[in-house]
């Protein structure tokens, strides 16, 4: 059934504003990645004898030696470590250059699996293509390219591999493999010189307004060369997102900022192009910032960015409330709410908005919606 929004005469405004601040909060978390194996968080230790079963958000764990997890009687017995079963990435995954890591289990999550210059992962069990997944492709002179995955997989004749014949992810072995959960997924390549040859130290994207603020920090050598940002909304096709930045000779770091508002979409990808003094071009690791569209607690609002019609629905039997706020967190609509259903939203203006989901056990949570 189709409601339509139902003008909220009131809502208590400290409580609009605490929301608000938890959104903020939320968004403004780093989420970094540099062009080398560093900017670890922690290693494969915490995966395999610390406990850790999720990255969370903002940070990076890195794989630094050939290390598999296994979680079944059905993994290969070589594989020394027992796994939890399901590996939630929220932050990044990165797999230092020439290193194998081999997982048994579900991999789900909404952040980054990054694998370095002739690495790999290996998959025995479902792969969320809600991650994005980067890899080093030797054989590109510049630029990026893709290669997709569909449905099940279990030789290394259908593992996603780019021209050269490099195989950043598949299966651990021949009948073990793995069963895309909600694909096509797209692995991003990078070719093996076009890391950036200084060191990002920093490197974030986070909404601020309606606008995305790049940053990103280096250690302060760069006078005679300049960078430019780029996004894309599939990370296969690039476009410019800021003008030429000078590099700035300010030690012992040098801090750079860029604001701008992309066009609509569901995710965004960033990387940064790099002009040394002597004009050597070369490009960052990708990062990437979301819309916002599925709910930590299960219920997910789709499409994102919307034209007329919202679809709510949720993965548990749990009821909701709905409220649409502007930006700086005044209510606008209240949305009844049900387990699953669809609003008329044709009638808002277009922009961007907060929606605010109050789950029927006191859970909260916030998220951008983009009207057209």
């Amino acid at each position: 059934m189709k409601t339509s929004g139902i003008p909220y005469p009131g809502l208590d405004i400290l409580r609009a504003h605490f929301f608000f601040f938890l959104l903020l909060q939320a968004l403004l978390l780093p989420s970094s990645t540099d062009a080398q194996c560093g900017g670890c968080s922690y290693t494969e230790t915490e995966l395999t004898t610390g406990g850790m079963s999720t990255i969370p958000a903002g940070t990076v764990v890195c794989i630094t030696t050939n290390t598999c997890l296994g979680a079944t009687s059905t993994y290969p017995a070589t594989c020394p470590n027992s796994g939890a079963g399901t590996l939630t990435i929220n932050g990044t995954l990165r797999i230092c250059p020439g290193v194998t890591f081999s997982f048994d289990g579900a991999i789900n999550g909404t952040g980054n699996i990054e694998i370095g210059g002739g690495g790999r992962m290996n998959l025995y069990g479902t792969y969320s293509c809600n991650i994005h997944m980067s890899a080093v492709d030797p054989d590109i002179a510049t630029g990026t390219s893709a290669s997709t995955a569909v449905g099940g997989c279990n030789s290394s004749a259908c593992e996603p591999h780019f021209a050269d014949g490099y195989a950043p992810f598949g299966v651990v072995a021949t009948g073990l493999g793995y069963t895309v959960s909600n694909g096509p997924c797209t692995i991003t390549g990078y070719p093996s010189n076009t890391v950036l040859p200084i060191a990002l130290e920093q490197f974030t994207a986070a909404w601020q307004g309606a606008s995305i603020l790049l940053t990103w920090t280096t250690p302060g050598l760069d006078q005679g060369s300049w960078f430019e940002a780029d996004y894309s909304t599939d990370g296969v096709t690039w476009k410019p997102f800021s003008k030429k930045i000078p590099g700035i000779d300010n030690n012992p770091v040098a801090q750079y900022s860029w604001l701008a508002t992309p066009p609509p979409a569901a995710r965004y990808f960033f990387h940064l192009r790099y002009e040394d003094a002597v004009g050597n071009s070369s490009y960052s690791s990708v990062i990437t910032l979301d819309n916002n569209s599925t709910d930590s607690h299960g219920i997910i609002i789709e499409p994102n960015p919307v034209h007329s019609t919202l679809s709510v629905r949720t993965t548990t039997s749990r009821h909701y409330t709905l409220q649409l706020l502007d930006v700086t967190g005044k209510p606008i609509l209240r949305l009844p709410g049900n387990p699953s259903g669809e609003y008329d939203l044709s009638g808002l203006a277009t922009g961007t908005y907060l929606m605010l989901v109050i789950t029927d056990d006191g859970n909260t949570s916030i998220k951008r919606l983009t009207k057209l």
